[in-house]
């Protein structure tokens, strides 16, 4: 039983999202394959809303220093471009904020 509000609830969310933004550049560089592998039973494309959850667990957790990206690029391009929720701007935007991070980090 929790006794959060949803306030609460969502400024934890909100939180540990920030952590995560600060800590990921300390991640070693091999540990983004390990990141697509974990991620993976979550992105079935017959359930959206776990498809969603795994590609958006991969948006936050993906690091975009160094040459980190060159392991996650073609796997989230595909990702993108073939198993995504057509039409969906929240879908498409949560790609193009870790592609912007991806260029704001390589220059």
């Amino acid at each position: 039983v929790s006794y959060e509000s949803r306030s609460v609830a969502a400024s934890h969310r909100v939180e540990l999202a920030r952590c995560v933004a600060r800590c990921r550049s300390h991640f070693a560089a091999g540990e983004a394959q390990a990141m697509l592998d974990a991620a993976a039973p979550l992105l079935c494309p017959h359930d959206a809303s776990r498809f969603f959850l795994g590609a958006s667990l991969l948006a936050l957790f993906l690091p975009s220093h160094g040459d980190a990206a060159a392991c996650w690029l073609p796997a989230v391009l595909r990702l993108w471009l073939s198993c995504g929720v057509d039409g969906s701007a929240e879908y498409d935007a949560l790609w193009l904020g870790l592609l912007a991070r991806l260029a704001k980090d390589a220059f």
